[in-house]
């Protein structure tokens, strides 16, 4: 099984959902995550979300290397970064190794894959934060946007939903 896309932090709230609309469009996913994915193959399974596609790998992208041994994952062609740390008392340091140094290193890492299309390539392109040019970002704000209660998503009619002081 080759995966095609590679989710960083797809254990969490952002990157299950979007190993979810992977898996369900046909695709064969490789989730990182920092452990060995089983609350991940769980809440997939309770959502019924087919696994036969799931490769969950183990990464760390506090380090360089992200963990993943060289020659890996030669077939990936998209990478998302959903990889973020937040808790109460988190220092400025620990929260910076994941939040800033980590992103750096999944750009670093996506820039030297040679599957990647050509314009993605590097830290100008390939970085994108919750942007319409990603493929399923549309339907991925959809699903969170059902998950928190919110109706059709769209940035003004989910500001009301959600608190946001964007005015309609």
């Amino acid at each position: 099984m080759q995966p095609d896309p590679l989710v960083f932090g797809a254990s969490g709230l952002i990157g299950r959902f979007l190993v979810a609309e992977l898996l369900r469009r046909g695709h064969t996913v490789a989730a990182a995550a920092r452990g060995g994915g089983d609350g991940l193959t769980a809440w997939l399974t309770g959502r019924d979300v087919p696994l036969d596609g799931l490769a969950v790998v183990r990464a760390d992208i506090t380090r360089p290397d992200l963990g993943l041994p060289p020659g890996d994952l030669t077939a990936v062609r998209d990478v998302y970064n959903c990889a973020g740390r937040y808790a109460f008392g988190l220092t400025a340091e620990q929260a910076r190794a994941t939040n800033v140094t980590g992103a750096v290193h999944v750009l670093d890492w996506a820039a030297t894959r040679a599957g990647l299309p050509e314009h993605d390539r590097g830290r100008e392109e390939a970085y994108w934060i919750l942007d319409d040019r990603a493929p399923v970002l549309p339907e991925l704000i959809g699903l969170l946007a059902a998950h928190m209660g919110c109706g059709r998503p769209g940035v003004r009619s989910r500001s009301g939903c959600c608190g946001s002081s964007l005015a309609p």
